[in-house]
């Protein structure tokens, strides 16, 4: 039988969306083998006591695939990034020799830019088995971080994708390297103006927070195909939620809570050095105001902490709402 031991996900990148390639990449976050399809019985009168005499298949569809890094690692993340925010992105080494890539999945805000997400084939297996699914995109991407939880920055996906194949792995690829993203060295910055984010850091007051990115992809069928064969772009939207330490920092949200005033808050998960170049990094710059700013609307050990839940706006000065670097020692998908 299968063993849950041998179990791998492995990715390559799709050049023609839906068109299925193999692997090049093993990931070591989670997924299951998603449901594709149902049978559909047609109830024809038969003038018998039954009520139909065939199955069939109408269609083949993913319509939620779960991708999940519960331990996420900087040389992990590129691909998901690529899939919901922004895709053919070339990183730029930011100290020649070094393997410092600084890779920019800014999502774009027209529509001349909007639609650049990348596809990916997908490998779910095990040491008996293997299936695969392609036409694989990202519907959503969500980040949680927990200070004081002795954990890595956790990543889910929400994907769809176009139907499930049973193939024979893609065999001899190694193991990533690993430099985890370590929750607890989160650095919280708020400011006032787009122009001046990342300006002023607040320090003893981020408890966790959770970033939900709603990316606008979602599928299409355009005929002469029982598999989704097309995908579309939407709006896109973020929310935020942040657990705060009730002191008087945290009051300045109360105040623009009330006031329905926009702030620009930057997220930074800095990591080691690499080579002597710059430090691993992710990093979120967000434009928007609370639409949640609650006093002592927790206790944590006594304490009071705050909840606070902002959502996305457009910053007409900046023609931003989002901005999302990641500096890591890869240089490819």
């Amino acid at each position: 039988m299968g063993e849950r031991a041998y179990k791998i996900l492995q990715y390559g990148v799709e050049t023609d969306h839906g068109s299925h390639v193999a692997a090049t990449k093993k990931w070591l976050g989670d997924a299951q083998v998603p449901k594709d399809r149902e049978a559909v019985r047609p109830v024809y009168n038969l003038g018998v006591r039954s009520r139909a005499s065939e199955n069939h298949i109408y269609q083949k569809q993913i319509s939620s695939l779960a991708l999940t890094l519960d331990d996420s690692y900087y040389q992990g993340i590129a691909w998901l990034l690529a899939m919901t925010l922004k895709g053919g992105v070339t990183p730029a080494e930011a100290h020649t020799g070094q393997g410092d890539y600084l890779w920019t999945f800014t999502p774009g805000l027209t529509s001349a830019t909007a639609d650049s997400m990348q596809s990916f084939t997908v490998e779910i297996g095990d040491n008996l088995q293997c299936y695969e699914v392609g036409y694989l995109m990202g519907r959503s991407i969500k980040f949680s971080a927990q200070m004081g939880a002795n954990q890595a920055l956790k990543i889910s996906v929400d994907a769809f994708a176009d139907e499930v194949t049973k193939v024979t792995a893609t065999e001899d690829l190694t193991l990533p390297t690993i430099t985890p993203i370590v929750a607890n060295n989160t650095k919280f910055y708020v400011d006032t103006t787009w122009d001046s984010k990342g300006g002023t850091l607040k320090s003893g007051i981020l408890r966790g927070w959770d970033l939900e990115i709603i990316s606008g992809l979602h599928q299409k069928f355009l005929g002469n195909s029982l598999v989704p064969n097309a995908h579309g772009v939407t709006y896109l939207d973020w929310k935020l939620a942040l657990t705060l330490e009730d002191n008087s920092a945290a009051a300045s949200f109360f105040t623009w809570f009330q006031a329905q005033t926009a702030c620009a808050i930057q997220l930074e998960i800095p990591g080691p050095q690499i080579g002597t170049g710059n430090t691993h990094k992710l990093l979120f710059d967000l434009w928007g105001a609370p639409s949640q700013a609650d006093p002592m609307g927790q206790e944590v050990d006594g304490n009071h902490v705050m909840p606070v839940t902002l959502d996305s706006l457009y910053e007409t000065t900046g023609a931003a709402t989002l901005v999302c670097t990641l500096t890591t020692d890869v240089a490819t998908l």
